[in-house]
Protein backbone atom coordinates (compact mmCIF):
# COMPACT_ATOMS: atom_id res chain seq x y z
CA UNK A 1 0.00 0.00 0.00
CA UNK A 2 1.34 3.20 -0.61
CA UNK A 3 1.06 6.64 1.00
CA UNK A 4 -1.71 8.09 -0.81
CA UNK A 5 -3.62 4.87 -0.31
CA UNK A 6 -2.98 4.67 3.19
CA UNK A 7 -3.30 8.85 3.80
CA UNK A 8 -7.29 7.86 2.18
CA UNK A 9 -7.64 5.38 4.75
CA UNK A 10 -6.53 7.43 7.18
CA UNK A 11 -8.37 10.62 6.32
CA UNK A 12 -11.26 7.90 5.93
CA UNK A 13 -10.85 7.07 9.64
CA UNK A 14 -10.27 10.60 10.48
CA UNK A 15 -14.09 11.42 9.19
CA UNK A 16 -15.88 8.76 10.60
CA UNK A 17 -14.49 9.69 14.25
CA UNK A 18 -15.74 13.48 13.05
CA UNK A 19 -19.00 11.82 12.61
CA UNK A 20 -18.66 9.93 16.02
CA UNK A 21 -17.73 12.65 17.95
CA UNK A 22 -20.58 14.93 16.30
CA UNK A 23 -23.08 12.51 17.28
CA UNK A 24 -21.77 11.97 21.17
CA UNK A 25 -21.92 15.80 20.81
CA UNK A 26 -25.82 15.87 19.96
CA UNK A 27 -26.59 12.79 22.21
CA UNK A 28 -24.53 14.89 24.87
CA UNK A 29 -26.10 18.03 24.29
CA UNK A 30 -29.90 15.93 24.48
CA UNK A 31 -28.75 14.53 27.70
CA UNK A 32 -27.89 18.06 29.14
CA UNK A 33 -31.48 18.85 28.04
CA UNK A 34 -33.53 15.93 29.63
CA UNK A 35 -31.42 16.45 32.42
CA UNK A 36 -32.36 19.97 33.09
CA UNK A 37 -36.02 18.83 32.26
CA UNK A 38 -36.45 16.19 33.95
CA UNK A 39 -34.52 17.99 37.23
CA UNK A 40 -37.73 20.88 37.34
CA UNK A 41 -40.56 18.43 36.35
CA UNK A 42 -38.90 16.86 39.74
CA UNK A 43 -38.68 20.06 41.57
CA UNK A 44 -41.89 20.85 40.19
CA UNK A 45 -43.45 17.71 41.48
CA UNK A 46 -42.11 17.91 45.03
CA UNK A 47 -43.67 21.42 45.45
CA UNK A 48 -46.78 20.20 44.42
CA UNK A 49 -46.41 17.18 46.77
CA UNK A 50 -45.46 19.23 49.26
CA UNK A 51 -48.15 21.66 49.34
CA UNK A 52 -50.93 18.95 48.87
CA UNK A 53 -49.09 17.06 52.12
CA UNK A 54 -49.44 20.57 53.99
CA UNK A 55 -53.09 20.65 53.06
CA UNK A 56 -53.85 17.40 53.63
CA UNK A 57 -51.91 17.82 57.22
CA UNK A 58 -53.81 20.74 57.86
CA UNK A 59 -57.43 19.11 56.86
CA UNK A 60 -56.39 16.31 59.61
CA UNK A 61 -55.18 19.04 61.87
CA UNK A 62 -58.96 20.46 61.53
CA UNK A 63 -60.67 16.99 61.43
CA UNK A 64 -58.80 16.58 64.89
CA UNK A 65 -59.91 19.75 66.23
CA UNK A 66 -63.59 18.88 65.33
CA UNK A 67 -62.93 15.21 66.95
CA UNK A 68 -62.10 16.50 69.57
CA UNK A 69 -64.96 18.80 69.51
CA UNK A 70 -67.33 16.37 69.41
CA UNK A 71 -65.89 14.12 71.94
CA UNK A 72 -66.31 17.00 74.78
CA UNK A 73 -70.33 17.71 73.16
CA UNK A 74 -71.00 14.08 73.72
CA UNK A 75 -69.77 13.67 77.48
CA UNK A 76 -71.75 17.39 77.85
CA UNK A 77 -74.62 16.14 76.49
CA UNK A 78 -73.98 12.52 78.63
CA UNK A 79 -73.80 14.74 81.49
CA UNK A 80 -77.02 16.43 80.25
CA UNK A 81 -78.70 13.07 80.08
CA UNK A 82 -77.95 12.06 83.52
CA UNK A 83 -79.62 15.55 84.54
CA UNK A 84 -82.17 14.69 82.67
CA UNK A 85 -82.40 11.48 84.70
CA UNK A 86 -82.45 13.37 87.86
CA UNK A 87 -85.01 16.14 86.39
CA UNK A 88 -87.32 12.51 85.84
CA UNK A 89 -86.90 11.27 88.99
CA UNK A 90 -87.57 14.48 90.94
CA UNK A 91 -90.67 14.70 88.62
CA UNK A 92 -91.78 11.65 90.20
CA UNK A 93 -90.73 12.95 93.51
CA UNK A 94 -92.80 15.96 93.18
CA UNK A 95 -96.11 14.15 92.23
CA UNK A 96 -95.35 11.99 94.60
CA UNK A 97 -95.31 14.72 97.36
CA UNK A 98 -98.24 16.71 95.37
CA UNK A 99 -100.35 12.88 96.27
CA UNK A 100 -99.12 12.88 99.56
CA UNK A 101 -100.35 16.93 100.13
CA UNK A 102 -103.45 15.99 98.64
CA UNK A 103 -104.42 12.98 100.64
CA UNK A 104 -102.91 15.75 103.67
CA UNK A 105 -105.76 18.02 102.74
CA UNK A 106 -108.41 15.53 102.14
CA UNK A 107 -108.19 14.31 105.64
CA UNK A 108 -107.64 18.09 107.09
CA UNK A 109 -110.86 18.63 105.34
CA UNK A 110 -112.53 15.93 106.59
CA UNK A 111 -111.52 16.84 110.26
CA UNK A 112 -112.25 20.37 110.23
Amino acid sequence: MDERGFGAILEDINDKFSVMIEGLSTVNQKFDTFKVEITERIDSLEKTMRSNFKTVFDYLSRMDEDIQQIKSDLANLKVSKAEEAEVAQMKIRIKNLEYELAEVRRIAERKA
